[in-house]
């Protein structure tokens, strides 16, 4: 038989015990961790900071309500051959990367750039563009956001 129980009672899950007797134990136990595994994911996938800034005083500037651009610090002007349509980006380490889309003067596709070097891959299929990144040591897949949510954001 499966029962709430008051949240006064033995330590809970978020308030809630889970009350099973005999045979049933053992997937009381699955279900409680199943539980605790599942809100630590939530928690801990939080804990990555899609706003972290990016390196090498790269940085977004949003000039419209659809031309957004990754700038460069050496020029404080874009990238040209990343043009005005910037989709998602992300970085690690010394790494930008991210997803450009066809708007004019734009090279659509996946992209890699090291701040290090200035090298600049661009225009990468999905598959080419995982490779890339997965050669340059960037975790698995690797986690793209919204560019206005990457600091620093000028407009």
């Amino acid at each position: 038989m499966l029962g709430l129980v008051a949240a006064t009672q033995d330590p809970t899950v978020f308030g809630i015990r889970l009350e099973l007797s005999g045979r049933h134990d053992a997937q009381a136990l699955k279900i409680r961790s199943a539980v605790v595994i599942l809100c630590a994911s939530f928690v801990l996938s939080g804990c990555s900071d899609p706003s972290a800034p990016l390196p090498g005083g790269y940085f977004i500037f949003k000039a419209g309500s659809s031309e957004v651009y990754l700038n460069e610090p050496k020029y404080n002007g874009s990238i040209p051959k990343l043009g005005t349509d910037l989709q998602e980006i992300g970085n690690h380490n010394e790494y930008i990367f991210g997803r450009s889309g066809s708007a004019r003067g734009t090279t659509p596709g996946f992209f890699l750039l090291d701040t290090k070097t200035g090298a600049l891959q661009v225009g990468l299929t999905e598959t080419n563009w995982l490779s890339a990144t997965a050669a340059a040591g960037i975790p698995q897949p690797p986690r793209l956001v919204d560019p206005t949510r990457k600091k620093p954001l000028k407009q």
